[in-house]
């Protein structure tokens, strides 16, 4: 019996070097296991926010390479002040930086790129890559029409995103046979690591960097490679390995906890392992919600491209024909229906522009400059641009009773956009004769502008919370078929949320509404002194 109690403690001991032993072989193939499935993770995000980089490149370059347009001026007959208009004002205007254009055999013929730029036309035409890029185009089966190719391009030792299409007819498959009337147009961005911020957003990567050769060793990496397939550089980062880090406090707790380490662990594992799964979990929501918001970003450039064009070609030649430009119009219907093209035109623009907003705040694609600045002037400047819209409906907009000294933290040019918007939904709805009125307050830290009108009362019903903002739903004064109420207010409300505030209503029968918006104060600059009583 004695040896029995001699022996258990030994024998303990054994069983738990054993099941420790177990433990950590089965942790360490878990964390093995985990870490493989984690690198698996980064290296598909990284190859898919590659793959983005190319997105709206790829899209914008369809538009203009395949334009019937840019064939006759460039290809058919080289219209050197249309290229200097069109690839050099327009095309920066709409967020395209860089753009070259390649006669035959590769010859560079055009280059349009940033003010501050010290890029050359000899450092552009002789990019390592950017001569496989244009081969690439047209490097295609016997009959076949030209491919859209892209790859990374190395410019005096940086690297630069690049996609290149030939500039064909609206068919591509009528693109000329001849070389000798090859046109390539190439775009080109700077490749930056804040491209790849996926990687430590979600996946918790670090110190995720672009290097032009191998990265050291505990590094991952993904090989940018330009159009024949040849690495330019690496996308490189420290990875984020779930399974190393709970080694390293998995391990130290078996040496301090030997013996009673047995049931713990095998429950700590238990949930070590449910909590990870958890984790991927959060972590692939949020990269999927996050590539939503990229994907709607590069859907409303284009879109605002594909219907803003259309609509100003309209408008532009309505006033055109309204002027007589080119000769009287003859019967005074034309002209009726000239107008009425006009304002339609016009009025869906507008409305174009305001979804277009209304998405861009929604997808957290708007300025959001946070600085201290006087709010007062901006408001002024609100009512101002309001005031002939209120001179023609007889409306009387009094105040601001202050015109400086009103410091608030956030945008100057969001707050007058957004106070513009309200002011003309306030003289839209007040009745000829009527009065809109502009009060600053400060109340419990913030500073408040009410905007009264004169309107009908809001139901109650007509207000909704929907994330924490309020939403107008119902067919009242705050939605017209003849102006965009609604849209104006919910524009509005997100521009100020954007600078940390929030709006509040207040209607009352017979009394009109008021609109409160609350501003976060700021101290004066320059010790500035501003008080509102």
């Amino acid at each position: 019996m004695k040896i029995q109690h001699r022996t258990l403690p030994f024998l303990l001991i054994v069983c738990c070097t054993a099941v420790a032993a177990i433990i950590a072989l089965v942790s360490w193939w878990e964390a093995a296991r985990q870490n493989r499935f984690s690198l698996d993770a980064q290296m598909a995000i990284a190859d898919s926010e590659t793959a983005n980089a190319y997105l709206a490149m790829q899209g914008k370059l369809s538009l203009e390479a395949n334009w019937q347009t840019a064939y006759e001026n460039v290809v058919e007959n080289w219209n050197q002040a249309w290229i200097d208009r069109e690839y050099g004002s327009y095309l920066q205007g709409l967020g395209i930086r860089n753009v070259a254009v390649f006669g035959p055999q590769g010859r560079l013929r055009y280059l349009g790129k940033e003010e501050n730029s010290l890029l050359t036309e000899p450092a552009v035409a002789s990019a390592g890559g950017m001569k496989d890029l244009i081969s690439s185009v047209w490097k295609v089966g016997k009959g076949a029409p030209p491919k859209e190719s892209l790859g990374v391009i190395d410019l005096e030792g940086k690297v630069y995103f690049a996609v290149a299409a030939a500039i064909t007819p609206n068919d591509v498959a009528k693109a000329p046979r001849d070389p000798a009337r090859h046109y390539t147009l190439v775009y080109f961005a700077p490749a930056e690591a804040d491209v790849y911020d996926a990687l430590s957003a979600g996946l918790k990567a670090k110190d995720v960097r672009l290097t032009p050769v191998d990265p050291p060793r505990g590094y991952a990496s993904v090989a940018l490679k330009d159009a024949a397939g040849k690495p330019r550089a690496y996308v490189a980062w420290k990875p984020y390995l779930p399974g190393s880090e709970f080694l390293a406090v998995l391990l130290p707790a078996l040496v301090v906890t030997f013996v009673g380490l047995t049931v713990a662990l095998a429950v700590m594992t238990y949930r070590w392992r449910r909590a990870q799964v958890l984790l991927f979990e959060a972590e692939a929501q949020a990269g999927a919600r996050k590539e939503e918001q990229r994907l709607k970003a590069a859907f409303i450039g284009n879109i605002s491209h594909e219907l803003r064009t259309p609509l100003n070609a309209v408008i532009g030649f309505s006033e055109m024909l309204k002027t007589e430009a080119f000769g009287p119009l003859g019967s005074k219907r034309n002209a009726d229906y000239v107008d009425n093209i006009l304002e339609s035109g016009r009025a869906l623009l507008r409305l174009v522009n305001d979804l277009i907003e209304l998405s861009r705040i929604e997808a957290h694609d708007t300025a959001t400059e946070r600085q201290v600045f006087d709010a007062a002037p901006a408001v002024v400047a609100a009512a101002e641009e309001i005031s002939n819209r209120a001179e023609e409906r007889k409306v009387t907009v009094r105040g601001p009773d202050r015109t400086e000294g009103i410091w608030c933290l956030g945008s100057d040019l969001n707050l007058r956009h957004a106070v513009a918007r309200f002011l003309e939904n306030a003289v839209d709805v007040t009745g000829p004769g009527g009065t809109v009125t502009l009060v600053w307050t400060r109340k419990d830290g913030e500073m408040v502008l009410a905007i009264g009108d004169g309107g009908d009362y809001i139901s109650p019903n007509a207000l909704r919370q929907r994330d924490g903002r309020l939403t107008i739903f119902s067919e009242n004064h705050m939605v017209s078929n003849k102006t965009h109420m609604g849209v104006n207010f919910n524009i509005a409300q997100g521009l100020v949320a954007l600078m940390g505030g929030n709006v509040v209503i207040k209607t009352t029968h017979g009394a009109g509404n008021t609109i409160y918006l609350h501003l976060p104060v700021a101290a004066a600059p320059y010790r500035q002194t501003s008080a509102v009583a």
